[in-house]
C-alpha cells in the first residue's frame, strides 16, 4: 500500500546541494526532511518510514542521515523510554535553512508533553551578533591618530570639535560609527595637509 507522502514543499539549500562529502540521495532525504519540518517545525519520522516512502533498506536511510548529521546539517533529539534505554521518538531539526512560518514557534511548545528539550539552531548569525555601541575617541587620540598619518594638532582639534559639538554626528545627521574612517574621508585630504605645511620652513634645494 503507498503510504501518504507530505504535500509541504521539500528545499534543498546551495550549501547542501553543492557539499560534495553528501550523496545525492543523503540530498534528496535532506529535502524530504524540510518538508516535514516546514509542517511541524521538526520531522519526526523514523528510519522506517523513509525507507518504506524511498523504497530502500533502513540502513540506507541511517547513513543518509549519519552523514547529514555529521557535516552539521542536520540535529537528532532523542527521547528514551523512563527508566531504559528504548527509544521512544527520535526528532530531527535543521541546522542550516530556517523553515519559513515557523520561525516563531519553539519546538519545546509543540513537545510541552516531553522531558526533551529540542532547539532549533539557524545559519544567520549577522541577525544574532549585537552590534557594537559606539564609544567616541577622545581628543588626545585624535590628535595622535592625525600625527600618526603626518597630519598636525591643528587638523584633529578642528575635527574633533567639529563631531563633538554634534555629538559624533556627520553633517547628515547620521551617527558616526568609525570615526577614524570619517577622519580620513573628510578631514586627512591632501589639501588640507598641504594647507598646514605652508607655514613651515621651506627646504632648499640642493
Amino acid at each position: 500500500m503507498q503510504q501518504n507522502k507530505p504535500n509541504y514543499y521539500g528545499i534543498i539549500p546551495a550549501n547542501v546541494r553543492y557539499d560534495k562529502r553528501l550523496t545525492p540521495n543523503a540530498k534528496l532525504l535532506y529535502s524530504e526532511i524540510t518538508a516535514l519540518c516546514n509542517e511541524k517545525g521538526f520531522c519526526w519520522a523514523t528510519n522506517k518510514y523513509f525507507s518504506e516512502l524511498y523504497e530502500v533498506s533502513t540502513t540506507s536511510i541511517s547513513k543518509w542521515i549519519s552523514s547529514l548529521i555529521e557535516f552539521g546539517y542536520l540535529k537528532s533529539s532523542i527521547k528514551y523510554k523512563e527508566g531504559s534505554k528504548e527509544i521512544l521518538n527520535r526528532y530531527l531539526t535543521l541546522l542550516t535553512y530556517p523553515i519559513e512560518e515557523k520561525l516563531n514557534t519553539p519546538i519545546e511548545e509543540k513537545l510541552k508533553d516531553n522531558s526533551t528539550t529540542l532547539n532549533i539552531k539557524y545559519n544567520n548569525k549577522e541577525e544574532s551578533k549585537e552590534k557594537e555601541k559606539f564609544a567616541p575617541p577622545t581628543i588626545l587620540e585624535v590628535i595622535t591618530y592625525f600625527k600618526e598619518k603626518g597630519y598636525m594638532e591643528l587638523t584633529a582639534k578642528k575635527a574633533f570639535d567639529y563631531y563633538d559639538v554634534a555629538n559624533w554626528k556627520d553633517s547628515k545627521g547620521n551617527q558616526v560609527k568609525n570615526w577614524k574612517q570619517k577622519m580620513i574621508s573628510v578631514w586627512m585630504k591632501p589639501e588640507n595637509k598641504i594647507a598646514e605645511l605652508t607655514n613651515q620652513p621651506k627646504r632648499k634645494k640642493l
